[in-house]
């Protein structure tokens, strides 16, 4: 089932999911990320606007250029670039204008998704075009994610909003393992659908699980 949804834009940073799987299986080229083609374009990622990938602890930034045969996103500002974002990823967007909306469209995923973790910070997505309950990711089974009393000890979440990041922290209790704002309560909070998130890993890979919101 193909679907779409569109996402408010605010300017300045702006770490996005596709929300979508690519039509058809495969990864979701970045040139197929947004109906849109009239983003801020310049001749460099310091005058346009610029999406960033994370790739093995650092950056990759494609850029927006204009020239008279088309629009494109680009690493060099000559050719359209043939990357792409893998499944389950996420990315920044920097948005040079004001407040605006896009449109992300593709296959809509309907099964639990699966994702193994690196050590260091993973730049995830909310793979579903629903609210996700941040206690909902969980270990898979034989797995599991570091507890601590505070973010600075165990596995932790961030999320980008509002020009700063939301955290929350893996705890452990008598109750169970949960995600935590304060170390006591589970939280309540989602990530909304079309936004990413850091994952920070402390120790060896993992295996983490994902459940659909909802089944077609």
């Amino acid at each position: 089932m193909v679907g779409y949804n569109k996402v408010t834009l605010t300017k300045g940073y702006n770490m996005l999911s596709p929300m979508f799987v690519n039509v058809g299986g495969g990864n979701k080229a970045i040139v197929d990320l947004f109906n849109e083609d009239d983003f801020t374009a310049g001749e460099s990622s310091t005058e346009a606007d610029y999406i960033s990938l994370w790739y093995a602890g650092g950056y990759q930034d494609l850029y927006f250029f204009s020239t008279d045969a088309n629009n494109a996103w680009s690493s060099d500002g000559f050719e359209e670039t043939e990357d792409d974002l893998p499944e389950n990823v996420g990315f920044w967007l920097y948005n040079r204008g004001g407040e605006r909306t896009v449109t992300l469209s593709g296959e809509v995923p309907t099964e639990d998704v699966t994702i193994t973790l690196t050590v260091g910070y993973n730049l995830l997505a909310n793979p579903f075009s629903a609210p996700l309950p941040v206690s909902s990711i969980v270990p898979t089974q034989g797995n599991t994610l570091k507890s601590g009393e505070s973010s600075t000890e165990a596995d932790y979440i961030s999320v980008w909003r509002n020009g700063g990041y939301d955290s929350l922290y893996f705890v452990s209790s008598d109750a169970g393992d949960t995600w935590s704002e304060d170390g006591f309560e589970e939280t309540d909070a989602t990530i909304a659908p079309g936004e990413a998130f850091w994952l920070y890993r402390r120790d060896s890979a993992a295996e983490i699980k994902i459940p659909a919101p909802y089944a077609l």
